[in-house]
């Protein structure tokens, strides 16, 4: 009787355990088209696509040259298999046309005569996303690289628009996605001369998708900026559209994805290791890339070097002085003019941040690189004061007791990650109980003034990008995506270290669209905030785009990322 019942135990938690979500995707690539020009790159980019979901943990099915029947087989087959809290991925590349019905991914067959035959001979997007949506899949999202030139208008057929999709509303759960606005076609290759076998969008996306810990959000806009700026380079215009409609965060590869260094050359001796040491210590430039060698090597071959550099970087006094009639260091001042102390350092406490005096200005507010920060408008800032660099995990930790962030191996002098909005707000009050003080997010049109430092450029230093990694840790210098100490870059023109790079920063404004009815004196804008509701990030963290001055990111206010973090304002008093 007791193995009886043994068995009935095993048996009902085998049928009451939970089903687990699946990651599975559909990917499909049309080239050998029969009667509309071929395409060159449709089944080189899926199977680019279907590698890279793979190694992200998806089950894919991959298909090419689909026929009509083909498509409606490969799209029954697909979404039969999706279960309630699955995460989907949808790629095609091939032609598309949008008609005034509606969106339509062409079959490799078709051969339309008619904007009825398109609707009877060619798969609706619309449906497509229905179908997924009935699914009722946690996450899912579509991919469209059909926004080339119409092939039925080039066979002289009065058929749709001449090249692009209209926008679609996703249905609740789906990001959609096309590889270039409407109005705009698609590259294939930059130049007859591009040996990358992939088109610029599917190129840029399985480069940006890699990214450990990145939103699927964050994914798109440095996917947008990147394939608008190779656009660029060849005078095109192309930007990828993003309709999105999602419910909480989407990571390719998960923020607690352990990324594995690849491991040291045997033959790499010690002489060589402190070669190399030094030579990132000389191209950081700072004091405390310097000190990180003497630290590493206290008897090594360029001591004498590192000491000489930090005293040459060494400043008399660390922190500059309120004017008064005896020098207060590391200290607050009860009334700061920024009038007379613009660029002025103080500190409320050994463990509080060092605070910048920004002085009163106005400048010009967004920029026309980006949808969401325009219309571009003139915004008056009263003084106040911003933080020397981004609160560290050192900061964090005397303050609230605990260390959220992802990267924690990276010590005190390393800004705090893995922050929410609420998170933010609730360390600057509590900053603020602890000394008396007001501190708080600052507003994003105060961010905005202090990261563009008197400049108009896409950057405080200007427009080159070769000259980012001077400023800022990005993709290439950041030691495979992982936060660095604070203020090892150069400052900008107001003193402010990583205002471009290293974590996004948390400001107090929640996420409008756009800056239409935006306020002008530089106070935060929290009301009228989109749908759905999320907060605001600054300074990006590893994609130049995202690191431009101008450059705004909605998050959702619950959602922690190992790349965001925050940076403290307080308002000056005045006499």
């Amino acid at each position: 009787m007791s193995i009886f019942r043994a068995y009935l135990v095993i048996i009902t938690v085998l049928f009451t355990l939970p089903v687990q979500a699946k990651r599975i995707a559909l990917v499909m690539g049309n080239d050998n088209y029969t009667s509309v020009s071929k395409l060159q790159k449709a089944g080189n980019d899926a199977t680019a696509m279907a590698r890279e979901l793979k190694n992200a943990g998806f089950t894919v099915q991959l298909h090419k040259d689909l026929n009509y029947r083909g498509m409606v087989r490969a799209v029954e087959a697909f979404t039969n298999n999706i279960t309630g809290g699955d995460e989907v991925v949808v790629f095609f590349a091939g032609h598309g046309v949008q008609i005034r019905n509606g969106s339509y991914l062409l079959p490799t067959d078709i051969e339309a005569n008619s904007e009825s035959e398109v609707e009877k001979t060619a798969y609706e997007l619309l449906a497509l996303t229905d179908k997924i949506s009935e699914a009722k899949p946690a996450f899912s999202l579509v991919m469209v690289d059909a926004c080339r030139d119409n092939p039925l208008k080039s066979k002289g057929r009065n058929i749709g628009n001449a090249r692009g999709l209209s926008a679609i509303e996703p249905p609740k759960g789906q990001i959609v996605v096309y590889s270039a606005s409407r109005g705009q076609q698609a590259l294939d290759r930059l130049s007859d001369k591009d040996p990358n076998p992939n088109g610029v969008f599917t190129r840029e996306f399985i480069t940006q998708m890699k990214k450990p810990g990145v939103r699927i959000e964050d994914i798109m806009r440095s996917v947008q900026d990147s394939v608008e700026t190779l656009a660029k380079s060849v005078s095109h215009e192309q930007r990828p559209a993003v309709y999105n409609e999602a419910r909480g965060n989407f990571y390719f590869f998960g923020p607690t994805a352990v990324q594995v260094a690849p491991p040291v050359a045997a033959e790499l001796n010690t002489s060589q290791r402190e070669d190399g040491f030094w030579s990132d210590a000389k191209a950081a430039g700072n004091k405390e890339a310097y000190e990180a060698y003497l630290e590493s090597y206290p008897a090594g071959r360029y001591v004498n070097l590192a000491k000489a550099n930090i005293a040459r970087l060494t400043p008399p006094t660390l922190v500059a002085a309120v004017p008064s009639p005896a020098p207060i260091a590391v200290q607050t001042a009860p009334q700061i003019s920024s009038s007379q102390s613009a660029g002025v350092v103080i500190k409320d406490c050994a463990d509080c941040p060092e605070m910048v005096v920004i002085p009163a200005g106005s400048f010009e507010m967004g920029s026309n690189d980006g949808a969401n920060s325009r219309p571009v408008h003139r915004v008056n800032i009263a003084g106040f004061l911003l933080g020397k660099t981004e609160v560290t995990q050192g900061q964090w930790r005397a303050v609230m007791g605990n260390n959220p962030s992802h990267n924690s191996q990276c010590g005190d002098d390393c800004p705090v990650d893995q922050v929410t909005w609420n998170d933010a707000k609730d360390f600057a009050r509590r900053l603020s109980q602890k000394t008396g003080k007001q501190y708080r997010l600052p507003s994003e049109a105060e961010w905005e003034y202090a990261a563009k430092a008197g400049s108009s450029s896409k950057w405080s230093f200007g427009d080159n990008e070769s000259q980012l990694g001077d400023y800022a840790w990005l993709d290439p210098n950041s030691r495979q995506y992982k936060t660095q100490r604070v203020a090892q870059k150069r400052p900008n023109a107001f003193g402010l270290f990583d205002m471009h790079g290293n974590v996004s920063e948390w400001v107090q404004d929640c996420y409008h669209d756009n800056y239409t009815g935006a306020p002008s004196g530089g106070s935060a804008w929290t009301t009228g905030c989109s749908r759905p509701f999320r907060g605001l990030v600054r300074g990006g963290s590893w994609s130049p785009g995202d690191m431009r001055s101008a450059a705004r990111i909605g998050v959702s206010p619950d959602g922690s990322s190992p790349f965001g973090g925050l940076r403290l304002a307080r308002t000056l008093l005045t006499p």
